[in-house]
């Protein structure tokens, strides 16, 4: 077991299990260097009473839950890296313009932005937001873990919980 693992299974009470996880940590070499040393990975513990998070930062670890009767919503989506986009069409437009003067540079500046703006599209981040009441935990993700099945099992223990037990926003 893990010393994650064990700082949350200490935080739990005697009834709780965790029927799921999600470890994630940003993309990057510098946020790869910091994960070696256990530093800026987030995972997300659901149990069947409450959804917790854990954050390794410097020094220590940073924990907060929401109890699954007072989530109000989950958002799910992939958003579009727009700066990129912009990058490849710029390269393909001056690959366009330039297509005269120097032919064999033109082409290699439209298939270079070509390239950007599909990676781009293929690339593109998921992004997942668990809103309580007052509280909102998110996470994007740029690759890797699919969280469809961390929706699923959300859903599953919120269906579980009576409805005359959740606390209206």
């Amino acid at each position: 077991m893990s010393a994650d693992e064990s700082n949350v299974t200490e935080y739990l009470s005697r009834d709780e299990t965790v029927t799921y996880t999600l470890s994630h940590r940003p993309t990057g070499f510098t946020n790869w260097v910091k994960s070696q040393f256990g530093i800026g990975t987030t995972h997300w513990y659901l149990t069947d009473q409450r959804l917790i998070e854990y954050v390794n930062v410097t020094g220590g670890f940073n924990f907060q839950d929401l109890p699954i009767e007072n989530i109000t919503s989950v958002e799910y989506g992939r958003q579009l890296n727009l700066l990129a986009i912009g990058a490849g069409a710029v390269l393909m437009v001056l690959g366009l313009v330039s297509l005269l003067s120097s032919p064999g540079m033109a082409l290699l500046m439209l298939l270079v932005g070509a390239g950007v703006v599909a990676y781009a599209f293929y690339r593109r981040q998921q992004g997942l937001v668990v809103h309580a009441s007052g509280v909102t935990l998110s996470l994007h993700i740029s690759r890797g873990e699919q969280v469809d099945e961390f929706l699923w099992y959300v859903n599953e223990q919120r269906q579980d919980d009576p409805a005359e037990n959740r606390l209206v926003a």
